[in-house]
């Protein structure tokens, strides 16, 4: 290394060593190039394999220049980027001094506003106290030549009025009468100090005011309100002329600008725009005024003002602000639309014309916001400010303002905007109205603050829109738990409004939950014994809601509701018997409900009540409980005890109270006849009937009192004589109540002596479409098929006594059975098109079918002809040809055709040509082996076998079917009765049953043989006695036809029939097998 490098590595040595070398930038640099140096010949070394610090070295004159080279191109970066910001930096300057200068002006003006500012505040504190002193006295010939160039904030617009073509002088500023006679200065012309103080008069309200000299204009006397603070005017237009003044409470009014540039500065007085604005509200409200166009326009910037200014928290402020707003929004013109009698109280006695509070609302709600505004003051801390609010918000959201009502002289434009009014609830709603308002109730201190915000909530959740919605969300808000909270209040009108609110939360189904989880329903319960009536009906109420929930109605059981209610049966006030009556209606759906208001005497309560009440309402709610308490067993002999079935069918005998009698006052002389009546009394009434006529005792209690006839009677008035006039559920009630009651048999007779029985035949007559298409008419009455089902059933019941018969036929009840029966085909036949399913729906009930089978049968006992004439016989026939037909239908049907076929060889032969006789053989031999099994019987009757055999499945239309066996073996019992008599005498029929074969139709059977012979002796050897017996008969006569006779004796007869004479246990199935014995014999001689 040379002396030089040498050197030059002890210098960076020393550079990158010293104590200052981690700061001075120069050491920093040394020790880097000290560094690199050292990296390289340790590089060096480790590729010639040589140790570090022995031979070779790695010249430092590089490390030098390359480090030169670096420095160099960084030198010419800086330069350039140093140019750069030089540059910007000038541009800062210059922008820095353009600022500050501009700083320095804005500070000079600031200080000049500040000044202007104290020098405005001044002004107008004196000006509305009226302290103005008098600075010199005007010239009286003196008068400003030229306008001020900038006119101040409480001059108005000009309003260019004039009287007899001169220019209507400007207003003069209104001052105390105990100030300095000082006029206002106005833009155009100083005022004539001496022409423009004219003799001072008394006003009739005590206060000096200026004398007005008689003007021909009515517009100038009348509209002097209307003048404009500037414009030129001439002096001629002032002379003789005075501008009169309002007074306040000090005796002097600001002008709306004058209030409105108050309420822009935010460092006046608290009192002074107190005062401002309190004098402003008794000059403008405080008497009538003649609402022009042009006062309407000066007066709209304010009022939208005053609700811009409304946030600011100054309580005394906002009160006075809200006082001279709550004309409009209290105005008797926006609650006039609603009876709500909440609103009575918050209504405000103003001279508002009311196409002006129309206009202003309009303006105020959509352009100023109003009802947004209000809802953020629910905030306030302060009660008289939120007591305020609330009775502002109330009106506006509770009638709804765009259903202000509208006189027939308010102007067209008026209507036009009452009709676009927006909706004040769903903006209170959308605004978070609902958790200030919640929150208040939940725990505000104030009366008065307590009983609005109640009244306004629960007008809102009972008559908004959405109003399900705002129920669930006062709910989630702890609602319902607040209300709840204030049930143990002293306060009458905070409890009363309380229960109100209650009432509409439990409508919803969640509220129901939550209110018994809460507790609510205990401190409802004991607040029933309120000795207030209205707290009384609006608990009650909240439990007829309440127990819409089965779970509530439990609990409300368990917890004592239901006496407690049942005392408010015997308050003298129908509001409350109705709401008790109605929570008793809901709670006794239960068992054990209807139970507790039996153990309590609600059975006497609730008949005492509906027979002395004249209230609709009430007499529906106790009816309807009578209703449920009457599906309990126990209950109906109390109903009967408590006297209430005269009752209730006095009631269903009420009549409406004629419009004409009830404005004459006529209604008073027949009281007992016009008393309350409505289509769900009547169906409640009619619903207890029925399940009273259930318990046999009450049968006789219904005749007794009238019940046959008066059920009769109206089922004539609201099927022929007034159709529609009763409701269909009704009718169907009543038609069953009469069906359960001529079970009874002196009951039967009560039908036929009262007439019932050809009333019946023909409201079936007039009902039926088949009637109607025979005679080319129409259906004039429309009835139910189940009405008419319980009308079948009650003739079938009148049917079972020998006296009422002679006089069904005679009033052509067999040809209305028929009828019935048709209709129903029809009515299938006209739907099979359209729809299957409905078509199915049509068809004859089973119940139906069975029960005109059974009528059929008994009235064929004493008249064998009608009933083939008037197409009874063809209907039986029919009913047994029906496939699938079930047991206990063909049972009845070959009962009856049994007994047409006694003795009446017409009918025999007609039973063959309507299919009878196929059909009886058909069911002879399907239903024996389901009634008999293969089993032989020792000597028992047929309902012996019916109890052993148990139940079969019988294969039909691809389904499973269990039959009753006892239906079966009466089935096949009845057949063969027919068939015995149809084969009688009638060689026909004779010779059509030897003949006839039974086809399969595919299906396997147990039968030996498919011959009806076959099936005889089938049933004689394992069928009951009773069908054995009349199966030997039918042999018996089979024995005359010489086929028959012939298969009788392959088959082993005279076997088997002996058999049955040697086992039979009683005489006639011994005397039929002997005398069959015998014709087999005498058959087999010839």
């Amino acid at each position: 290394m040379s002396t030089t490098e040498s050197r030059i590595a002890g210098l960076l040595s020393v550079l990158s060593e010293s104590e200052d070398a981690g700061h001075c930038a120069l050491s920093v640099f040394a020790r880097s190039l000290r560094e690199t140096a050292w990296k390289q010949q340790h590089h060096h070394h480790s590729l010639n394999g040589a140790p570090v610090g022995g031979g070779g070295y790695v010249d430092l004159s590089d490390v030098l220049a390359e480090r030169s080279l670096a420095l160099l191109r960084e030198e010419e970066a800086i330069l350039r980027d140093k140019e750069v910001v030089r540059v910007a930096y000038d541009k800062l300057r210059a922008e820095m001094a353009r600022v500050e200068a501009q700083l320095m002006s804005l500070e000079r003006r600031a200080r000049e506003v500040a000044q202007q500012k104290a020098f405005c505040k001044l002004a107008m504190n004196l000006l509305v106290t009226g302290d103005v002193p008098e600075f010199y006295v005007p010239d009286a010939d003196r008068s400003m030549d030229a306008p001020r160039e900038n006119t101040d904030a409480t001059n108005g617009n000009v309003a260019g009025s004039t009287v007899e073509s001169t220019e209507a002088a400007p207003e003069v500023a209104p001052m105390s009468s105990t100030s300095p006679k000082r006029p206002r200065r106005n833009t155009t012309s100083q005022k004539r100090h001496s022409e423009s103080q004219p003799q001072k008069v008394l006003n009739e309200n005590g206060t000096h005011g200026e004398a007005r000299e008689e003007s021909p204009s009515i517009e100038e006397s009348e509209n002097y309100d209307n003048l404009a603070d500037g414009g030129k005017s001439q002096q001629s237009s002032t002379l003789g002329k005075t501008i009169p003044r309002a007074h306040g409470g000090s005796g002097s009014c600001p002008t709306g600008s004058a209030l409105l540039a108050m309420l822009r500065l935010p460092d006046v007085k608290e009192m002074t725009l107190l005062h401002a604005i309190e004098s402003y509200d008794e000059y403008h409200f405080g008497k009538t005024f003649v609402w022009s166009t042009k006062k309407q326009e000066e007066l709209l910037p304010v009022l939208l003002g005053l609700l811009k200014h409304l946030p600011l928290p100054r309580p005394p402020i906002q009160l006075a602000e809200l006082h001279i707003l709550g004309h409009f929004f209290r105005s008797p013109h926006v609650t006039q639309s609603t009876t709500d009698p909440t609103l009575a109280s918050l209504r405000k006695s103003t001279s508002l014309p009311e196409s002006v509070v129309v206009s202003m609302l309009h303006t105020l709600l959509r352009e100023g916001q109003a009802v947004t505004i209000l809802t953020r003051l629910l905030h306030s801390v302060n009660n008289d400010v939120k007591c305020e609010v609330l009775e502002c918000l109330s009106p506006l959201i509770i009638s709804g303002c765009g259903n202000t009502n509208s006189a027939c002289n308010v102007a067209e434009s008026a209507s036009e905007k009452t009709r676009t009014f927006p909706d004040a609830r769903k903006e209170f709603i959308t605004s978070g109205g609902l958790q200030p308002l919640v929150g208040i109730v939940a725990s505000c201190t104030s009366e008065a603050v307590l009983e609005r915000s109640l009244v306004l909530l629960w007008n809102l959740i009972a008559r908004n829109d959405d109003e399900e919605k705002v129920r669930g969300e006062v709910q989630s808000l702890g609602g319902l738990r607040a209300v709840l909270d204030l049930l143990y209040t002293d306060s009458i009108p905070i409890l009363e409004n309380a229960a109100m609110a209650i009432g509409y939360i439990t409508r919803e189904e969640t509220s129901k939950v939550e209110i018994r989880e809460a507790g609510g329903l205990e401190k409802i319960t004991a607040t029933l014994r309120h000795p207030y009536e209205s707290i009384q009906t609006k608990m009650a109420g909240a439990v007829w809601n309440c127990a819409s929930n089965a779970e509530n109605r439990t609990y409300l059981r368990q917890i004592g509701c239901i006496p407690a209610l049942l005392e408010l049966l015997s308050s003298p006030y129908e509001f409350v018997q109705e709401n008790a009556a109605g929570a008793l209606w809901n709670l006794s759906v239960d068992p054990e409900n209807k139970t507790q208001i039996l153990d309590y005497g609600g059975i006497v309560e609730l008949a005492q009540l509906i027979a002395k009440s004249h209230s609709l309402s009430v007499v529906e709610n106790v009816s309807g409980t009578l209703w449920n308490c009457s599906a309990a067993v126990e209950s109906r002999p109390a109903i009967r005890k408590a006297g209430a079935i005269p009752v209730l069918l006095s009631v269903m005998n009420r009549k409406p109270v004629p419009s004409t009698q009830q404005r004459d006052g006529a209604v008073a002389k027949n009281a007992s006849a016009f008393l309350p009546i409505s289509d769900k009394i009547l169906d409640n009434v009619a619903g207890t009937l029925r399940n009273c006529a259930i318990n046999d005792q009450n049968k006789p209690a219904i005749r007794e009192a009238g019940g046959v006839e008066l059920l009769l009677g109206k089922l004539e008035l609201g099927i022929l004589k007034q159709p529609g006039s009763i409701p269909m559920l009704a009718l169907d009630k009543m038609a069953s109540t009469l069906w359960i009651l001529t079970i009874s048999p002196e009951i039967k007779h009560s039908v036929r002596l009262s007439g019932g029985i050809p009333l019946l035949a023909k409201i079936l007559e007039a009902t039926s479409v088949t009637a109607a298409k025979k005679k080319n008419a129409k259906v004039l009455v429309q009835l139910t098929m189940s009405v008419k089902e319980k009308l079948v059933g009650l003739l079938r019941n009148c049917s079972t006594v020998q006296e009422n018969r002679p006089v069904m036929v005679s009033a052509g009840v067999v040809r209305a059975l028929v009828h019935v029966v048709e209709d129903c085909r029809l009515a299938m036949s006209a739907k099979a098109s359209v729809s299957p399913l409905a078509s199915q729906q049509q068809l004859p009930s089973l119940q139906l079918k069975e029960t005109v089978a059974s009528a059929l049968w008994y009235l064929s006992r004493d008249d064998k002809v009608a009933p083939r004439e008037e197409g009874g016989l063809e209907l039986l026939c029919r009913l047994l040809r029906e496939p699938d037909q079930p047991s206990a239908v063909l049972e009845q049907a070959a009962g009856a055709i049994s007994s047409l076929t006694v003795n009446n060889q017409e009918n025999r032969t007609k039973l063959r040509e309507f299919g009878g006789m196929d059909a009886l053989l058909r069911l002879i031999e399907e239903k024996t082996p389901l009634a008999f099994s293969q089993r032989p019987k020792n000597g028992v009757d047929g309902k012996t076998v019916s109890e052993t055999a148990g139940t079969v499945a019988v294969p039909s239309s691809g389904t499973n079917k269990t039959e009753n066996t006892v239906s079966n073996t009466y089935a096949v019992l009845n057949a063969l009765l027919a068939v015995r008599n149809s084969t009688s005498s009638n060689e026909e029929n004779l010779r059509y049953v030897a003949e006839w074969r039974y086809s399969l139709e595919g299906e396997g059977t147990s039968l030996p043989t498919t011959s009806f012979t076959g099936c005889l002796l089938y049933i004689i050897q394992h069928g009951s006695e009773d069908c054995a017996r009349e199966a030997a008969l039918c042999i018996k006569n089979l024995c005359g036809h010489a086929k028959a006779l012939e298969s009788l004796l392959q088959q082993d007869a005279v076997e088997l029939i002996g058999g049955l004479a040697e086992r039979g246990s009683s005489d006639s199935v011994r005397r039929a097998a002997t005398m069959t014995l015998h014709s087999l014999a005498r058959a087999q001689r010839r």
